[in-house]
């Protein structure tokens, strides 16, 4: 992929169905968007006294009921006043919660037949319908469910959507990263399978396995109410919805970016020492910028105050098991003056939800036992 992308955030092919739309890499300078110096940062020293109580205008602390108990990677997929939807890749189960945090109903259906799924690749709440949609990999079809498990129907989706469905809108449309064979890394698909708009064309040198690396080093995001991009080669931060694609932040790599030479020789055979940016994880919410990122075989988080582009916080979670193992962060002080170490599992504008192992929470919320399920701790900030 070329290095800079060519500026055009109006659509331009007109009558055309599929759009491609090209977007421009924001100069570091720019004076369009924030910008947060990563490169400059990567070996600083910061106190650590950040703490999550210092930006929350309330708290809340959620039991999730242990009738069904969850495996090692629950993950929180929609929150309102009413429901908490939770997914878990271990026991490929969907729990649905209230707002108390009891169990209503349990979806777990594995298998290969109507209903049923192989993998649960992606899960989203759908405000258009109050149904749960499922995107199922390895059968390659997405499934809609009603809030009480009921099935409602599927659709075959072979050959349009690529390994996850990153977001889906209040309007039908989702967003998903297409790799593999496709010639664009994001394709945008409106409710009727029809692909509207195509985002971050793949380099023509790139091969299959060039393309599965360069989507494979594209960030990660707990944040909900945003699709956040950012792709290796270069530093500004995306937002993409139905009406096109916006630069919002810039992040300052300078030569820790990846080059496309390297997705063809094979990015995860890189030396654990090598100086690039890798398997990066970023949340953005009205206050914070949360970037996680792996360097020199460690992994780093930088905390960034939005308002004053100041860097307010910055830990070393030192080398994981797996670069998917990412354990600790900065800390939350309990009413009773323990502190737990967290990260947010689920990010908006205006809340962060995290998930406390319940063994941290033994004598601060009543009946919580070590075995039970994780604490929810909701944050709405200030």
């Amino acid at each position: 992929m070329r290095k800079y992308l060519l500026l055009s955030l109006v659509c331009f092919i007109i009558g055309c169905t599929q759009k491609t739309v090209t977007v421009e890499v924001i100069e570091k300078n720019s004076e369009l968007v924030s910008t947060f110096n990563i490169a400059e940062n990567l070996s600083a020293s910061v106190l650590d006294t950040f703490t999550w109580n210092s930006i929350a205008k309330s708290t809340h602390l959620v039991p999730l009921s242990s009738k069904s108990i969850l495996g090692r990677a629950p993950k929180i997929e929609f929150l309102n006043e009413n429901l908490i939807l939770v997914s878990e890749s271990q026991t490929q189960s969907i729990n649905c919660y209230d707002k108390n945090g009891e169990l209503k109903v349990l979806i777990q259906k594995v298998g290969q037949g109507p209903g049923e799924y192989k993998y649960l690749s992606s899960v989203h709440y759908s405000k258009l319908d109050s149904t749960i949609w499922i995107y199922d990999s390895g059968n390659k079809k997405i499934l809609t469910y009603k809030l009480n498990g009921e099935f409602v129907q599927e659709k075959n989706v072979k050959d349009i959507i690529g390994r996850t469905i990153s977001m889906i809108d209040e309007d039908g449309n989702f967003f998903t990263n297409q790799g593999g064979n496709g010639t664009d890394y994001i394709y945008q698909i409106n409710k009727d399978l029809e692909i509207v708009n195509k985002y971050f064309s793949f380099d023509t040198v790139l091969t299959i396995k060039g393309k599965a690396g360069f989507s494979l080093m594209c960030n990660r995001s707990n944040t909900k109410d945003k699709y956040l991009v950012n792709i290796p080669t270069n530093d500004t931060l995306f937002s993409i919805t139905k009406n096109g694609i916006s630069p919002l932040v810039v992040l300052q790599k300078s030569t820790h970016n990846l080059n496309v030479d390297l997705f063809n020789n094979g990015i995860l055979k890189l030396p654990e020492n090598n100086d690039f940016i890798t398997y990066s994880h970023i949340d953005l919410c009205s206050s914070l910028l949360l970037y996680r990122y792996f360097w020199q075989g460690e992994f780093f988080i930088q905390l960034w105050d939005i308002e004053s582009n100041k860097l307010i916080g910055k830990l070393n979670l030192g080398k994981p098991i797996s670069t998917g193992n990412i354990n600790g962060g900065f800390n939350f002080i309990f009413n009773s003056g323990k502190k737990t170490r967290l990260l947010p599992n689920y990010v908006t504008d205006n809340t962060l939800v995290f998930l406390i192992p319940a063994e941290d929470c033994v004598g601060e919320i009543e009946n919580v036992k070590e075995e039970d399920n994780p604490v929810l701790l909701i944050i709405d900030l200030k």
